[in-house]
């Protein structure tokens, strides 16, 4: 039992979330096509097409990631400390918060993400890659060379592997939806109510519902719903091995409050969401009759919630519909659709016996006519795209692969394990790449390009060259390179020290002498003048 848990709490750190989702979007999942939807679960080894739109996935591990059109985009792992994505074409913006490494592959070599960066890629019809750093630090490794690009920079990869340094036009209607975006990601709270378990879809709780406190429960959240509005009403259940029975929802916040928590229903206030702190794919009680299947959202005191006037919250389908749903691709106002992909029925009595995660077929998703056609015209395409490197790709093990190199230099204690190359080595000329089959190698490479390691240079060659001193040879300038050590038995120790302690003497000495003259002119006696008595004052005389 205890392994089994831990196994499960480790598949279930595993997956990404999809926050937003504009047009025509699929993913491959097992060879077959499924449409993305708000809220899908997208785990390793999904393949997602934007055939003619763009979506948003959201990474437990403060990974965002936002894909652009005609993107072909493949997850391979997701990992506390490694997330791994390939791209075989299109465009995708890459932010990694905080924690972990993040690695895109791409068909000339592969870009990391260190924490705290955001990277913009593009690859073309042509085959080159363009990469744009909008924060942080990237580490870019082809088979040709390597370099570290900073925050500002901008870079083109050809289809030979080769790193130049060159600005694009990036000003479009995807960046501008990528960095608007962004910008909800970076508004931080004054008061959090609730402590976060996981931060994938805390973001969309404040736009879209208020927190408040309500005994016995404490601080809920009240979404702002409408009237005859139910949880587990609007969306539709698919199965995953590891999770279950999981509910996508057509909302926009229905992320956090469906998987983590329970909903409970106030007089006067409405159905407000209890905070919780364990993960399910949908906190409901199951009904399976020969031909109907029903649920009910389940109360913080694991017992089904009752609606207004004690009305029955069941949401009861017919079975056949249940494993053929029809995800709605429409939207309504605020992201959510209110077509219901199931064919309700009306129950005839009222169910007593109820049971959890019930044994049903799992449901089979077609897509609709239009995306099946769109989606044989893009597989019928993609053979004029550059092929991915690693066809049937499986995931390395962590310490096999060689992290891309950093500079020695700005890495405290990494710089002392691997100080760099020697200074004779680094002053050699690079290499130019091995020349390609009908191409002519006439390539010299860029002076802005480093090498893999860089060495622990001397301060003072690290200074700008008007300021550095001229020597004949290099025998002076190895004799006068650094000041001479002062060594505290050797007599010019001693004679500064004297000499300081002098000064110091000398200071305190002068010092006390302007005190005393100065008390002295002040207590000086003065003559004093003669008082009248009659005035009721001594007489002095």
């Amino acid at each position: 039992m205890i392994l089994w848990s831990l196994l499960l709490a480790m598949t279930i750190g595993n997956y990404a979330r999809v926050s937003e989702v504009e047009g025509d979007v699929v993913v491959e999942r097992e060879g077959e096509y499924h449409p993305l939807t708000l809220n899908f679960l997208v785990e390793p080894g999904d393949r997602i097409l934007a055939i003619d739109g763009r979506a948003e996935l959201e990474f437990r591990y403060r990974t965002v990631v936002w894909i652009g059109k005609d993107a072909d985009f493949l997850v391979h792992r997701i990992e506390r400390d490694l997330r791994e994505f390939e791209l075989r074409d299109g465009k995708i913006t890459v932010w990694n918060q905080k924690k972990g490494e993040v690695r895109i592959v791409l068909p000339q070599g592969e870009i990391d993400l260190r924490p705290r960066s955001r990277v913009r890629i593009r690859i073309r019809e042509d085959g080159n890659v363009w990469v744009a750093v909008l924060d942080g630090r990237i580490y870019v490794d082809t088979d040709e060379m390597s370099l570290v690009a900073e925050e500002g920079e901008e870079l083109e990869i050809d289809r030979y592997g080769e790193l130049t340094y060159r600005s694009f036009p990036w000003d479009d209607d995807f960046d501008s939806w990528c960095d608007h975006r962004y910008v909800r990601y970076t508004v931080h709270f004054s008061v959090i109510y609730w402590e976060p378990v996981v931060w994938v879809g805390f973001w969309d709780l404040a736009p879209y519902g208020e927190w408040v406190w309500i005994p016995p429960y404490g601080w809920v959240w009240v979404p702002h719903v409408t009237i005859g509005w139910q949880p587990y009403l609007y969306g539709y259940w698919t199965y995953r091995p590891g999770f279950g029975w999981v509910w996508v929802s057509y909302e926009p916040w229905g992320w956090i409050p469906y998987h983590y928590g329970r909903w409970a229903y106030i007089p006067g206030r409405g159905w407000v969401w209890v905070p919780g702190r364990t993960f399910s794919g949908g906190w409901v009680a199951w009904y399976v009759d020969g031909s109907t299947v029903a649920w009910a959202p389940l109360g913080p005191y694991d017992q089904v919630v009752q609606g207004p006037g004690h009305r029955s919250t069941w949401v009861a389908v017919t079975r056949k519909s249940f494993e053929h749903p029809t995800p709605s691709l429409l939207t309504g106002k605020g992201g959510a659709s209110k077509r219901l992909p199931y064919q309700p029925v009306t129950l005839k009595r009222p169910i007593r016996n109820w049971t959890r995660q019930p044994q049903l077929t799992v449901p089979k998703v077609e897509l609709p006519t239009h995306l099946q056609e769109k989606v044989k015209r893009v597989a019928l395409e993609k053979g004029r795209f550059p092929k991915s490197r690693f066809p049937n790709r499986l995931p390395e093990p962590k310490g096999e692969r060689k992290t891309a190199w950093r500079p020695a230099d700005t890495f405290g204690k990494s710089a002392q394990k691997n100080p760099g190359r020697s200074r004779e080595t680094f002053e050699k000329p690079t290499a130019p790449p091995l020349e390609q089959p009908g191409k002519k190698s006439s390539h010299s490479p860029s002076p802005r390009l480093r090498p893999r390691h860089t060495p622990k240079l001397h301060p003072e060659e690290r200074t700008p060259k008007k300021f550095q001193r001229s020597f004949p040879d290099d025998e002076e300038k190895k004799n006068h390179s650094r000041p001479p050590r002062r060594d505290k038995d050797s007599p010019s120790w001693f004679q500064s020290m004297r000499s300081l302690g002098e000064r110091v003497v000398g200071m305190w000495r002068s010092r006390q002498q302007t005190q005393d003259s100065k008390k002295a002119r002040k207590h000086t006696s003065r003559p004093r003048r003669p008082v009248d008595s009659r005035k009721g004052l001594k007489d002095n005389r």
